[in-house]
């Protein structure tokens, strides 16, 4: 009887084990399997235990509505070279029951000896590509990758908003392979926007003096940054402040990147030099010249992102505080639409200055009520698109969320965008609310969490929110653990495909012996 007990007891220890990490025959290792994706699709099935091999070989089907161009075939197969390293002969068909799927929408089944991808057309079966090469993995059983297998599924997939974006910043000692790679990984979680904002070096020519030098990061690398993230199918969009945040710093450095060097310039500044001023005239002709030379750096994108946030001391000057304080602003915000608008591109603003503080509980408004700020949203055209940054507030029914600002300014006729940050249930929520209430989309900003974990948090969840998936879980625990070693691997292939060959640009930090507080 002992002996029975004691084979039962090891039999229950080994199904334990085997049931936690996820390795037995039973399909229990496809949720290990479905861990390799990030973002999480929408439904997923794992059909079988036989995997399919892909080789030059392989049977690959591409199903479109419409014929999609030779150029787009070409680019399709190049990804299967550059992915696996092979030269597949791929059967382009044509169903136009397909046309029924909406915008980057895709399927994949996978079978033992064929893999078929369904999209409307070739920018959803760009997005399902980058789903296979998350999901593949090398054969096993060779001292080198001679081949990658695929487990039998069955996925559907599409995104819960158009725009789906992330906000980077470009500091004086940010380097150019940094960005690349940001952008790169941008695009393998299916984000079709990255906002890049200089803070304090920008390089201008026409305007010198405002910026502190970043010999990192020249006007070449920016145009090279901007080819390489329109072949990833990413817009990137340029910000520059052109209110509040004058200094070009973090607040914390007590830096600033005019005045620090080029003390001359302290009249186009409010006193304490965080805000631009607004009554100059100087002022408005130094920030075109810097913004409409930015645009047409970046390729002249149909957006630019003019800030505007958090400007504190605004209208403290001598002259800027016996002026009418909304309409200062109300022009300052209208040129810069205008002087977009006739070349058909649409200004972004942060919103907070358009709300006023102590009528917006637990929500972002930095507004004073002596500004006369409160009704200036109704004088804004509404081609303006808000970005609404809300990074502390979690509704109370998160069935049906409600951002209320967001709500504000989308019932007031503006395109919104939601803005996340840290936050796993402010960043998920916002998710569900943008897709919900039909918003314009999301973006995640970065800020200055631009390495270790905090770089992987607001990847994982922000594009988790906009294709609306399961929520990565990042709490303590074996399945974290995974989804964040497999965040690391998408950060290798992504090196791998900028031919990165040094310690220092791998990974999430430049060193291994991370400063402390980026734990």
């Amino acid at each position: 009887m002992e002996r029975i007990l004691s084979v039962i007891y090891a039999a229950f220890i080994f199904f334990v084990i085997q049931l936690f990490f996820g390795l037995n025959a039973l399909g229990i290792s496809n949720v290990n399997l479905s861990d390799r994706l990030i973002p999480q699709p929408k439904h997923i099935e794992f059909t079988g235990k036989d995997w399919y091999k892909i080789c030059d070989d392989s049977k690959i089907r591409i199903k479109t509505a419409n014929e999609i161009t030779s150029g787009d075939k070409s680019e399709i197969e190049d990804i299967f070279e550059q992915y696996w390293d092979i030269e597949p002969d791929i059967e382009f068909l044509i169903d136009e029951a397909l046309g029924n799927m909406g915008s980057d929408a895709y399927k994949l089944s996978v079978d033992s000896d064929v893999l078929d991808i369904f999209s409307k057309d070739s920018e959803g079966i760009f997005q399902g590509l980058k789903t296979l090469r998350q999901l593949s993995e090398p054969m096993r059983g060779t001292l080198k990758t001679d081949a990658h297998i695929l487990p039998q599924c069955k996925i559907d997939d599409f995104p819960g908003m158009d725009f789906r974006g992330i906000h980077l910043v470009i500091m004086p000692e940010t380097k150019a392979f940094e960005i690349e790679k940001k952008v790169r990984l941008a695009a393998y979680y299916k984000f079709n926007y990255v906002i890049l904002e200089f803070w304090g070096c920008y390089p201008s020519e026409v305007r010198p003096g405002f910026n502190f030098e970043n010999p990192y990061m020249t006007r070449k690398d920016i145009k090279n940054l901007v080819e390489t993230a329109k072949k990833l199918r990413i817009m990137l969009i340029p910000q520059m402040t052109v209110f509040g945040h004058a200094s070009g710093s973090m607040f914390r450095s007590g830096k600033h990147s005019a005045l620090d060097l080029n003390p001359e310039f302290a009249p186009l500044f409010e006193p304490t030099g965080w805000t631009w001023c607004l009554s100059n005239p100087h002022t408005r002709e130094v920030l075109t010249d810097m913004a409409l030379e930015m645009w047409e750096l970046f390729g002249r994108p149909k957006f630019f992102h003019i800030g505007c946030d958090e400007a504190y001391d605004f209208a403290t000057c001598s002259v800027c505080s016996q002026m009418d304080q909304k309409e200062l602003l109300k022009n300052h915000i209208v040129y810069f639409r205008d002087l977009f608008a006739k070349n058909g591109v649409r200004i972004m603003m942060w919103h907070d200055m358009l709300l006023e503080k102590g009528e917006w509980k637990g929500l972002t408004a930095s507004a004073k009520p002596e500004q006369g700020l409160k009704n200036l949203y109704k004088e804004l055209p509404k081609d303006i698109i808000i970005c609404c940054w809300e990074y502390g507030y979690v509704p109370s029914d998160e069935s049906n969320p409600v951002f209320p600002s967001g709500k504000f300014f989308a019932d007031a006729g503006f395109k919104t965008l939601m803005c996340s940050w840290t936050s796993p249930k402010n960043t998920y929520l916002m998710g569900k609310f943008v897709e919900q209430a039909s918003l314009y989309g999301m973006l995640g900003t970065m800020w200055y969490n631009t390495y270790g974990e905090a770089f992987q948090k607001i990847y994982m969840q922000t594009s988790a929110a906009c294709w609306g998936g399961e929520p990565p879980n990042l709490a303590e625990g074996h399945k974290s653990f995974l989804r964040r070693l497999n965040f690391d691997r998408h950060l290798r292939q992504v090196s791998i495909d900028m031919g990165i060959d040094k310690m220092e640009e791998s990974g999430r930090t430049e060193n291994q012996e991370i400063p402390r507080f980026l734990y």
